[in-house]
């Protein structure tokens, strides 16, 4: 015969233990949030590392440059290094106007070594953000007019 006192306790951890799993956290393998490059990249510190003779470097109006999004790259492996991979879709669709929008798309589910890197006009500098957990990027650009070059309106990952 079980003991009364052993009988209680058994009861007492076998509910403590129900109640332990039910408010313990659940892993979550969700996917992480979309991103999108920043259309804008703030001011930057542009200056000549070098000297030249006769020169004297200046830079111009700094807080007028603006380093609007210019280039999309999803990269297989370091950022370091320029290892691009190429779009697996691209659908281009007329705006009804005179324009169109053009549209690149990238299966990344496989890529998760690899990064999305946004580039930007009149600097060096990018933003690199890991591809881990996400399946699909795009890029979108527009053009006003057929013989006008396509600008990036948005790109990201979700």
């Amino acid at each position: 015969m079980v003991n009364p006192s052993a009988q209680s306790l058994r009861r007492y951890l076998t509910a403590l233990l129900g109640v332990m799993a039910l408010s313990a956290p659940v892993l979550s393998t969700a996917a992480p949030e979309p991103f999108s490059c920043p259309v804008l990249l703030g001011q930057t510190d542009q200056k000549a590392l070098a000297e030249h003779p006769g020169w004297q470097a200046v830079v111009i109006q700094p807080e007028v440059t603006k380093h609007e999004l210019n280039s999309f790259q999803i990269n297989w492996g370091p950022v370091e290094k320029p290892d691009g991979a190429i779009y697996d879709e691209q659908v281009e669709k007329p705006d009804g106007r005179k324009g169109s929008s053009l549209t690149l798309g990238w299966d990344v589910h496989e890529i998760q070594q690899g990064y999305a890197i946004c580039g930007y006009a009149f600097t060096n500098v990018r933003l690199v953000r890991p591809l881990k957990g996400y399946s699909r990027c795009t890029a979108v650009s527009r053009r006003p007019s057929k013989d006008a070059a396509y600008r990036f309106e948005s790109a990201g990952c979700r």
